[in-house]
């Protein structure tokens, strides 16, 4: 994987993202658009050994739950997912890795 994110950031590629006040992880999405700062995604649900899958507005089951966000939550990009829809160890490690020490520098 590579340590520039930014580098490898398209359209249509997913990315992990990390934000300092929310504690579920890990927050995958796939982007929809970029601009020079920002980008759009579309966020996925999952769990780290389960399958993910495009999420949806709460109470709002047909409308996908789309954000504009910073560049700067991205921790990871360009990752694949199998053909059933999970991580491969090899990301699954690399994220947990990556989010703990996140964690660490905000304590």
């Amino acid at each position: 994987m590579v340590d520039d994110f930014l580098a490898t950031l398209e359209v249509g590629c997913f990315v992990a993202l990390y934000f300092d006040n929310y504690n579920k992880e890990p927050v995958i999405g796939k982007v929809l658009s970029i601009e020079e700062n920002h980008f759009q995604v579309h966020y996925w649900k999952g769990t780290y050994l389960g399958k993910w899958s495009p999420q949806h507005l709460p109470c709002r089951k047909t409308e996908p739950w789309l954000e504009k966000l910073p560049k700067t939550c991205i921790v990871c990009s360009s990752f694949q997912l199998t053909e059933d829809s999970k991580h491969m160890p090899s990301t699954r490690n690399f994220f947990k890795e990556r989010y703990t020490a996140l964690r660490n520098l905000k304590s």
